[in-house]
């Protein structure tokens, strides 16, 4: 048994206080450590299918708000960036097995390629084309993850405005459905930041 599927029964096995949100990035052979192999990934999911509660965002926001109560066994399945991978790797798998997800998109690449300088990498996008048959999936969600993918905390606050409204616009008029998530590229943030 693989060292995730060992952590998430360890997880469950004390009653979590909150709900674990498993965050992924590149579904793929690709020699970078936020890479998972297909196969690896696919049993991960199946794990998932057979002893968890998958849930969607809006069932995070509720079960936080005190509005809802979750099993002991939920999770959140997320997924950053919006590299080809996800459509190619990823998509396949969490269609056939019905589970929910988001997945935030770097706007400002789509149809290109997004460069990642510590990685001296640079990760093939989604098209706009599998964007909107993305946003189509009953269980897969669309978020947004910036336009240019920088750190937040190196930005000014004008640059984090137009990085988080930019985004979440270009994504409502390419798919034509409302974009109410947002993911911190590279999780950075801070409280000024989420202000």
């Amino acid at each position: 048994m693989n060292r995730f599927l060992r952590t998430i029964q360890k997880f469950f096995n004390i009653k979590p206080r909150g709900i674990p949100v498993l965050m992924y990035h590149y579904i793929d052979n690709i020699p970078v450590p936020s890479a998972i192999d297909p196969d690896l990934f696919r049993k991960e999911m199946v794990f998932i299918k057979e002893n968890c509660n998958p849930i969607t965002m809006g069932d995070l926001i509720e079960y936080l708000k005190g509005q809802k109560t979750l099993q002991n066994n939920s999770v959140l399945i997320t997924f950053d960036d919006g590299t080809a991978d996800f459509y190619y790797n990823a998509l396949p798998i969490l269609k056939e097995l019905n589970l929910p997800s988001i997945l935030y998109i770097a706007t400002g690449y789509i149809g290109s390629y997004l460069p990642s300088p510590s990685h001296n990498w640079k990760y093939k996008m989604l098209g706009w084309d599998e964007v909107e048959e993305i946003s189509q999936c009953e269980n897969i969600e669309i978020g947004a993850h910036s336009v240019t993918h920088p750190r937040f905390n190196l930005i000014s606050n004008d640059k984090i405005r137009y990085e988080v409204i930019e985004s979440k616009e270009v994504l409502e008029k390419n798919t034509g459905k409302p974009v109410i998530h947002f993911s911190y590229p590279k999780g950075y943030t801070n409280r000024e930041i989420i202000k």
